[in-house]
């Protein structure tokens, strides 16, 4: 598995649960299981076979939706104020525009699972740099997460290894 075949599959782990949700999730455990970064799945993948897919879906909107200091917008983990988040959704966008990147959605730029979406569309490198730029967004929500025991806060922890990322080819 590579870089941009990691962040895809990544990105929908980031996504509302559906009934595909499961048969994505063991794809990409079963092709995860020889990367380093498998280690942060375990938890997570145990956690979602343990419950149906209603149960997934509550707690998915409990915890992102319900939560808003758990915005999966990651501008609003930025300490912005309304004009300079405004002018950095407008740099993602045309970062977007100009790598071609068209989300079939009406999801702002800043949605998480869109952006890491995106990085997996880039050179490794260009999203490495990317991933560091919102580092302090990824933080917040990491320690968030992991405060309350969610297992989502293993996804945010994948995207703070920068070292376990770069293995990947």
């Amino acid at each position: 598995m590579n870089f941009s075949e990691f962040m895809k599959a990544l990105s929908f782990l980031f996504r509302y649960p559906d009934d595909m949700y499961r048969l994505e999730i063991e794809k990409f455990e079963f092709n995860a299981k020889n990367l380093n970064l498998y280690e942060y799945l375990k938890e997570f993948t145990a956690y979602y076979r343990g419950k149906s897919t209603l149960d997934l879906q509550e707690y998915y909107v409990d915890i992102f939706d319900l939560t808003p200091q758990n915005s999966l917008c990651m501008l609003d983990h930025m300490r912005l104020n309304n004009s300079q988040k405004g002018h950095e959704l407008v740099k993602i966008k045309s970062l977007y525009n100009e790598f071609g990147f068209s989300p079939k959605n009406n999801e702002l730029p800043d949605y998480i699972p869109l952006f890491i979406e995106f990085l997996s569309c880039v050179e490794k490198e260009f999203a490495l740099k990317l991933l560091n730029k919102y580092k302090l967004a990824f933080q917040n929500l990491y320690s968030r997460l992991f405060e309350s025991k969610s297992p989502y806060y293993s996804l945010f922890e994948i995207l703070l290894d920068k070292e376990a990322l770069d293995e990947l080819l």
